[in-house]
């Protein structure tokens, strides 16, 4: 697969939204374009945007307003963290829903910030991917896999229309499946 087969399809993110973020278990899912609902195949209304990202690896978002001193807003290990004000004990189950540091960040990003838009978007050779925002921030994914068997997938993009394939990221390479 070309570099610009990867960054053709890439392009399609320049200008879209980012409408919402969320978790599911150790998943961070990243909604893509305006928002629709659907029925998902157990029946219950769910909202997609144009593209879904399913992230799978460590990721960050990095708030570069103070260009000489970056801040980490959130990231992939904020989910092993109790929210904030919660003490750490023995039962914290960072897979409850809404009990983790990570659950906690997402709900008020998605709250705040009026749907900032990808402004650019920057590939590597290794799987990693970033995506530049209209606010100031950027998504930085990085690929941490180096085996090339059927579960070694990083993250995935695909089209909720079925137009495209999904783009898959895995440590060292790009895939393109349907």
């Amino acid at each position: 697969m070309g570099h610009n087969e990867i960054k053709s399809y890439l392009n399609a993110l320049v200008g879209l939204p980012i409408s919402e973020m969320i978790r599911t278990g150790n998943m961070t899912w990243v909604t893509l374009g305006q928002s629709r609902n659907t029925n998902s195949k157990n029946g219950e209304v769910k909202a997609i945007g144009e593209f879904e990202w399913h992230i799978q690896c460590p990721w960050r978002m990095v708030n570069t307003t103070n260009v000489k001193c970056p801040l980490i807003e959130f990231a992939s290990a904020d989910m092993f963290e109790p929210k904030n004000g919660v003490a750490a004990t023995k039962e914290f189950d960072w897979k409850s829903k809404d009990s983790n540091l990570l659950d906690e960040k997402f709900f008020l990003w998605n709250k705040k910030n009026d749907k900032p838009q990808v402004t650019e978007v920057k590939f590597n050779t290794l799987g990693d991917l970033r995506l530049y925002l209209s606010n100031n921030c950027i998504l930085e994914v990085f690929s941490n896999n180096s085996a090339e068997g059927e579960y070694s997938e990083c993250w995935r993009i695909f089209s909720t229309s079925g137009a495209k394939d999904h783009l898959i990221g895995m440590g060292n390479k790009f895939i393109f499946e349907y």
